[in-house]
């Protein structure tokens, strides 16, 4: 909804000349009554003569449908701050006005003559400013339909209209946390319920209407993973929580290396990835080795990029001045608007489109822009002063419209210049403030880049320190790399992306690191599921292991196989590695058994022979010394046993007249 105020008001061309089997529908929320005020119209409310059609409140506060500027069909009390449909419907020849999806008032007949200039939201077309409207308008629509098909069904009052969560699987640590999911409607009235089906799924608020951020929190779990759902305006969202012995995967892996110097970043539900490098847009999927192209024409340095929640892309053009749509449906790329040096872009769920331009650019030192869908202004958000040294890097806008910045502003302490480099909010109806903040004596230090997930937790790549750091929503901030990449972007499953000689990833997953016994006779096993939505089992992400004996033989469903040799010797252990955590892989040997010394003799040519019993299996050498006090490393090795029979071993010593010794069995 778009709140008009203080003589706002929203005007284009006429949208439709038709006089008859028609429609004009929109939801309302008057804040003030008691004067004559246009809702909408389409074409003139002169009057006699005039020609056009649409909605508005009289003086006498009565909702009324307007023919021509002068006949009125309707007259329904209309009620300040409560949320009303409102819909003027011609059908062959007969005007009615429904409130809230029932006709209202008389209907009339009267020709509303052939709609001329202009379509207008809260105020007379032809006299901008004259009857405003002041209160909020959602949903405005003029439609047209073959005589005799209209029914109210048609009408969006009747309509289950869509609602879309930001993801519909998360996942959580086994502690006890918050969390956020985001509710997308396109209408303000529309109510939601919320309902949890685990008593360790607690929500934070159970119904509402329109947009929402949604909160709730899980309990610790003390035992295995689990899952629960929340059931949200219709939509199942599943949660599932890692068990106690699950931990946080550490390991960060290159997705694709093939391109480089990337200027922006997208992921879209199902993990795949968009990015800007060149005059070109790149994607890279789950499964593939490399980014392919997939725009190759109709941009100008394209830099910073946003998705909507039908995938359609958002490209901010660097060098070009304007901001490009690609529209998935149909493949097609259409310039959305044009202004300053876009450099840096996000996008929130009401379709408004915030940036910032191209260091450089004289608009860059006035901080963020913020481009309208419903009339196309684009409008200043903040006023830091025109310092040619201030900067502005990074952006990123959360569902709610919240914009996050980085910002470097030059000011004078004793004297002295200096910058205050810093990560700022914006939010959607507020001022902006500054989340964190450090001193640099450089020009351009400071914040790279930016990104928000749909938890809140925030991503600040900083080139004071060299690093990446993560704000989360609570707690503390950490550092995720030692690099300043120029740009970064979260999915809604809050695995995390940057750019670094291609783009890496951060998985949000777990891994149970819990030890594993394999028999001595060696088989097959598999490890505990992994937790990681969108998976990527390839290249950095393929698990590995630090022996020979254990073989990695693939991922099913997230879940880790493998095979170990048989082992004939003593007890063995090692890891097999996913995700930077090491699961040890333990292995028995084969039980000792103590020799037992049979038929010691001297042979013919005076070697010494002797005969013991022990498993079939095991390997014995045999070492000797004349010295019992020589230290068992310089005993001298003589060999191995002969195997004469199972389980039976026998050693003759190598030379004749052997001096008087000592001889020793060693296992292996």
């Amino acid at each position: 909804s778009i709140n008009f105020a203080t003589g706002a008001y929203a005007m284009k061309s006429i949208v439709s000349k038709f006089t008859n089997n028609f429609g004009l529908e929109c939801w309302v929320k008057p804040t003030a009554l008691g004067t004559s005020q246009v809702i909408a119209y389409n074409g003139i409310t002169g009057g006699a003569g005039s020609g056009g059609w649409g909605i508005y409140i009289g003086s006498d506060k009565n909702y009324y449908g307007l023919l021509g500027g002068v006949t009125t069909v309707g007259g329904v009390p209309a009620t300040a701050n409560v949320w009303t449909h409102l819909a003027l419907v011609r059908v062959s020849g007969v005007t009615t006005l429904y409130v809230n999806g029932v006709a209202a008032g008389v209907t009339v007949t009267n020709d509303p003559g052939l709609p001329t200039g202009n379509f207008a939201l809260a105020t007379d077309p032809q006299s901008p400013g004259n009857e405003p409207f002041t209160g909020l308008i959602d949903e405005v629509r003029a439609f047209t339909f073959d005589p005799g098909q209209f029914s109210t069904n048609y009408l969006l009052c009747s309509q289950s209209l869509t609602m879309i969560v930001d993801t519909t699987n998360l996942l959580e640590p086994n502690g006890a946390v918050s969390d956020n999911l985001n509710l997308e409607i396109f209408s303000p009235s529309v109510s939601w319920t919320n309902v949890s089906n685990a008593g360790w799924l607690h929500l934070a608020r159970v119904s509402g209407s329109g947009f929402a951020t949604v909160g709730f929190n899980v309990d610790a779990n003390p035992g295995g993973t689990r899952t629960g759902t929340m059931t949200i305006g219709g939509q199942t969202v599943t949660i599932t929580q890692a068990g106690a012995t699950y931990v946080p995967a550490t390991r960060i892996g290159a997705l694709f290396t093939n391109i480089s110097s990337i200027y922006g970043l997208a992921v879209d539900p199902s993990g795949n990835v968009y990015a800007s490098s060149g005059q070109d847009i790149y994607q890279w999927s789950p499964g593939n080795t490399n980014a392919t192209q997939m725009i190759t024409s109709g941009l100008s340095s394209p830099a910073g990029l946003a998705l909507d929640s039908a995938n359609n892309l958002y490209i901010a053009n660097s060098t070009g001045g304007y901001v490009s749509e690609w529209i998935a449906a149909s493949n097609t790329l259409t310039t959305l608007f044009g202004n300053g040096d876009p450099r840096y872009l996000g996008r929130d769920f009401a379709g408004y489109v915030s940036y910032v331009c191209s260091p450089g650019n004289a608009a860059n030192r006035e901080g963020p822009f913020r481009w309208s869908p419903l009339d196309g202004s684009v409008t200043q958000l903040t006023s830091p002063g025109s310092s040619p040294e201030n900067t502005f890097h990074g952006l990123a806008v959360d569902a709610a419209g919240d914009i996050y910045y980085g910002s470097s502003i030059y000011t004078v302490v004793k004297g002295d210049g200096e910058f205050i480099c810093g990560l700022n909010e914006l939010t959607a109806n507020g001022a902006p403030s500054l989340i964190y903040s450090e001193i640099s004596e450089s020009e351009g230090e400071g914040p790279q880049a930016v990104a928000v997930d749909g938890g809140g937790s925030l991503y600040l790549s900083d080139s004071i320190y060299g690093t990446i750091s993560k704000f989360p929503a609570s707690g503390s901030k950490s550092t995720v790399s030692s690099v300043v990449p120029e740009a970064m972007a979260t999915d809604t499953a809050r695995n995390f992306y940057f750019e670094n000689s291609g783009v890496k990833e951060v998985p949000f997953a777990f891994v149970d690191p819990t030890a594993i016994l394999a028999p001595i006779a060696g088989g097959s096993g598999q490890l505990p599921a992994v937790l990681w939505i969108n998976a990527n089992f390839l290249g950095d992400f393929y698990p590995t292991t630090d022996q020979s004996w254990i073989t990695v033989m693939g991922v099913t469903n997230n879940v880790v196989y493998y095979s170990v040799a048989p082992n004939a010797g003593i007890a063995r252990s090692g890891n097999i590695f996913v995700f930077g955590r090491a699961t040890p892989i333990q292995q028995a040997g084969v039980p000792f058994i103590p020799p037992l010394l049979t038929n010691p003799i001297f042979t013919t040519n005076d070697a010494f022979q002797f005969t013991f019993t022990n498993n079939q299996t095991t390997n014995f050498s045999v070492l000797y010394t004349t010295n019992l006090l020589t230290p068992l490393s310089n005993w001298l090795l003589l060999g191995a046993p002969s195997n004469t029979s199972p389980g039976v071993f026998q050693f003759t010593t190598p030379a004749t007249n052997s001096p008087q010794g000592f001889y020793l069995i060693r296992y292996p």
